[in-house]
């Protein structure tokens, strides 16, 4: 059966907790750091105790990412309200400059695409913003705007002191955010040279798509990070994204991990929404290799709950594949007499066309390889020591072990 890791992003205070055993217990695999929410300093006292549980670390970069700095406390943003966006006192501030890249009309989305919003006015140095989706903007909130050219970013690489620091502990996997050319990865993959760390490249960019197939190439291991991926392409087309994605990882034999909204439901009720679990469903089926739970367990009142939720699903789902796999050899019998006389034909058809030597020995032949799963069995007859070719053709049971 192949193995599905669950990942969780936990912040500072859930990790030095006491209870944080417990949910180690739950089935967890890996551990997630948001980046984007910890200084280098503030990473070290985790990754102690991380070591100290034996977990495995991955840690999530910040990439460039445009983010607001304020407001310092959780704010209700309203459908119709009018936003400012630049540097002034009644303003949201953040570390954005490139105002001469936006557009009137253009489509905003902040936090992923909790709160979306729509460019009202253009300024030399500030935006204003109309909502369109109200919601509650928590501190430190990601902003990003459709159809940004990336080219206009700033070209500080803020994940640098990251590297380092992942370099010298040792982490189990790095992950890059906010990729959008090759030439991004090879810089980093360079900087991480003689390091011991996992390489993750994280797809969650329109410009990203253009280079997949390469970008996967560069990577010893894939993340789709749905959220903001929804942000800039239209939110339908991530499903058709996730499953090329997972069939081209496949082929090329890295694994996939798949983020974002995995059990949003139990934000708002105790059992998980159908298409909750339909979603980790298909995607086990499809072929992921893990799930990342970010804010199901980031801001949870009860993280081990989710956890075991979500331990469920997947060890349910891959139970009952291995019981339709195995199905049509336990719940039917086979009709050994229609197999004996097809293998007699295609042994004979060897022998007489001379395919097989006359001193051929032992005969091992594949019966059936049901399904398309990596962990769906593959079933082989083979035949006694001293068995040849030609003696298939007796039709027989004498001849196999």
């Amino acid at each position: 059966m192949r193995k599905i890791d669950l990942i969780a992003t936990f912040g500072s205070s859930q990790i030095l907790s006491p209870s944080f055993d417990e949910m180690v217990k739950q089935g967890l695999d890996m551990v997630r750091l948001n980046c984007s929410h910890l200084s280098v300093d503030e990473l070290q006292p985790l990754i102690t105790r991380l070591r100290e549980a034996k977990v495995r670390i991955m840690l999530d970069l910040p990439g460039y990412e445009i983010r607001l700095q304020g407001p310092s406390e959780n704010t209700l943003l309203e459908a119709g309200q009018t936003v400012h966006l630049g540097k002034s006192p009644q303003g949201l501030c953040g570390n954005f400059d490139a105002w001469g890249s936006l557009n009137t009309g253009m489509e905003v989305f902040i936090q992923g695409s909790e709160i979306q919003a729509q460019i009202s006015k253009v300024y030399p140095d500030a935006a204003e913003l109309k909502i369109i989706k109200g919601g509650i903007l928590r501190p430190n909130a990601s902003i990003s705007f459709a159809g940004l050219d990336a080219t206009n970013l700033s070209s500080q690489d803020p994940d640098l002191p990251y590297l380092d620091f992942a370099t010298q502990q040792e982490v189990d996997i790095v992950v890059l955010s906010h990729i959008n050319h090759p030439n991004q990865v090879r810089s980093t993959r360079e900087h991480l040279k003689g390091s011991s760390c996992l390489f993750c490249t994280k797809i969650e960019t329109k410009a990203a798509l253009d280079h997949l197939e390469e970008l996967i190439d560069l990577s010893d291991l894939m993340l789709l990070g749905r959220g903001d991926l929804s942000a800039s392409i239209p939110f339908a087309h991530v499903p058709i994204v996730q499953r090329e994605l997972t069939r081209i990882c496949k082929a090329k034999g890295k694994p996939l991990y798949i983020a974002t909204g995995l059990l949003s439901s139990l934000a708002y009720q105790d059992a998980p929404s159908h298409s909750n679990v339909a979603d980790i469903a298909t995607a086990i089926m499809d072929g992921a290799n893990g799930f990342i739970l970010t804010n199901e367990t980031a801001t949870s009142a009860n993280p081990n709950s989710v956890l075991a939720t979500a331990r469920q699903i997947v060890s349910q789902v891959q139970q009952k594949l291995a019981e339709k796999a195995l199905s049509p050899f336990i719940h039917q019998d086979l009709d050994l007499e229609k197999l004996l006389a097809k293998l007699a034909e295609i042994g004979s058809c060897i022998w007489q066309r001379g395919w097989a030597e006359a001193n051929a020995g032992n005969v091992s032949i594949r019966l059936t390889d049901y399904g398309a799963q990596d962990d769906d069995p593959v079933l082989f007859l083979v035949s006694k020591t001293g068995s040849r070719y030609r003696q298939f053709g007796s039709g027989t049971m004498d001849n196999f072990v």
